[in-house]
């Protein structure tokens, strides 16, 4: 698989991840002390990722690991 330098809709690849979580329900922890990244970070809810992109990255995960997160909820 490759991953783009952004989503089809203009995400930045980097955030791809916590648009993903966001989709899925899970909680989003960002952290930056640069400004550019910190605004970058905040767009992550101006997005939303395609079932495509989601399959994407579903795949890439050989833990399952958001199975068991989105099993019941521990926060």
């Amino acid at each position: 698989m490759t991953v783009s330098a952004t989503t089809a809709d203009g995400a930045p690849a980097s955030s791809r991840m916590g648009i993903r979580c966001l989709q899925c329900g899970l909680p989003v922890i960002t952290k930056s002390t640069h400004r550019e990244r910190i605004h970058e970070n905040a767009q992550i809810f101006d997005f939303t990722l395609s079932e495509l992109d989601m399959a994407e990255l579903d795949a890439l995960d050989q833990t399952n690991g958001t199975d068991r997160a989105l099993e019941r909820k521990w926060w």
